[in-house]
């Protein structure tokens, strides 16, 4: 879950919100290591504004994975019931590994530097673990510690997409998935 803050006045949270989306462009555009000035320009604010809610970079990109977890939360609560629709969120997840592998790397983010990292790491084993628990029920899967076993997959999946090049980014995203479902089968199904 995000650290709560305190409660923004309305110009605040609009200038926030227009950072996150010039951010985003930006970063796609050029790459992680975009001038911040760039992205203040094209947000509309002053360098002062967007230092005031990301105090470096590393922020900045942290608080995109977050929006990005909060919409791929989203998504995965509308596919709650479907027995094998941890497959298909699996995927999506290394999709968004892959599109933010130069973030992670420009910010030199890892789990030990930058503590959120665990906390949304933790926050996708739950959101995926009910997905997870239908596909054992449903017999797709012949896991016996779910979360553990989200954990090193999320892992896997983080470490595999990292190098993939992009004409080969959706293929090696569904071979993956599929080998994590046949080995997640145990002869299931």
């Amino acid at each position: 879950m995000a650290k709560e803050r305190p409660q923004m006045r309305a110009d605040g949270a609009q200038n926030r919100q227009a950072i996150l989306a010039a951010a985003r462009a930006v970063f796609a555009e050029t790459g992680t290591e975009a001038p911040l000035e760039l992205i203040a320009n094209r947000a509309g604010v002053s360098r002062m504004t967007l230092y005031r809610h990301f105090p470096d970079r590393s922020e900045l990109i942290l608080e995109i994975f977050e929006a990005n977890i909060a919409e791929f939360e989203t998504y995965a609560q509308s596919h709650l019931g479907q027995d094998d629709a941890i497959f298909a969120l699996l995927e999506l997840v290394a999709l968004g590994m892959h599109e933010h592998r130069e973030m992670s790397l420009a910010a030199h983010l890892n789990p030990t530097s930058h503590p959120r990292l665990s906390v949304m790491k933790a926050r996708l084993v739950t959101l995926l673990l009910p997905h997870m628990a239908a596909a054992a029920r449903a017999g797709l899967i012949a896991s016996t510690d779910l979360a553990s076993d989200l954990g090193l997959m999320l892992d896997a999946i983080a470490g595999a997409m990292a190098s993939v090049p992009e004409p080969e980014l959706h293929a090696q995203a569904a071979r993956l998935i599929a080998l994590l479902r046949h080995g997640l089968s145990g002869g299931a199904g």
